[in-house]
């Protein structure tokens, strides 16, 4: 069941307009990359930046952040390694949301 959770939180997110990549080595690369981009970006803002993140507001992001936890949640208890990627790759997004669009209730889980 958890799996048919996945691919309903993914469908779901790509009416939303995030995508992720399929489930391959092209998709493993991409998800290692944006990860490291992600955790340079982060190690570089100073912590008064991040202190001084305003509110995320939008509906629409905000679902789409939601939709990313469901799907983290999901993927990890799927105990399998190939959904270990889209944890990765939803965690990376939920970081990245957060330094664009500001803070909300689940950005503390995602770093």
């Amino acid at each position: 069941r958890y799996e048919d959770s996945i691919a309903l939180c993914l469908n779901i997110l790509k009416d939303l307009g995030c995508t992720f990549p399929r489930l391959e080595v092209s998709g493993f690369i991409q998800a290692l990359s944006s990860f490291r981009g992600t955790v340079k970006k982060v190690k570089q803002t100073p912590i008064k930046v991040l202190e001084s993140l305003l509110v995320m507001k939008d509906p629409l992001k905000l679902a789409v952040v939601e939709f990313m936890d469901k799907l983290c949640l999901c993927a990890y208890l799927t105990r399998k390694r190939k959904f270990l990627l889209i944890s990765l790759l939803a965690t990376t997004k939920m970081v990245q949301m957060t330094l664009s669009h500001g803070l909300c209730d689940l950005s503390a889980v995602s770093f």
